[in-house]
């Protein structure tokens, strides 16, 4: 199975891919962040399935709320002034 051949567009960028995917019908469980399939390889699959992946997944939601709530976030009206381009970064002034 390909899996490029499981989504729409895939190397595109959707930040709602797998939200949209779970409001179809009868795939409401099917694409969680720890759900495993041939598809979705983040934790492995099978025999390789990596038993500490819900554990995980609460350990980056903890430090997520952790990182929101104790700092103090804003956007700043300038662009980054490095240029990532492959291994190579490209200074501005």
């Amino acid at each position: 199975m390909r899996v490029l051949s499981l989504f729409r567009d895939p190397v595109g960028f959707h930040q709602r891919r797998f939200t949209d995917m779970r409001q179809q019908s009868g795939q409401e469980n099917k694409w969680q962040f720890v759900t495993t399939s041939p598809g979705y390889l983040s934790f492995g699959h099978g025999k390789y399935l990596y038993p500490g992946r819900v554990f995980a997944a609460n350990e980056a939601t903890v430090v997520l709320v952790y990182l929101l709530v104790s700092f103090e976030w804003k956007l700043t009206a300038e662009g980054p002034k490095d240029k990532f381009q492959g291994e190579t970064v490209q200074h501005r002034p």
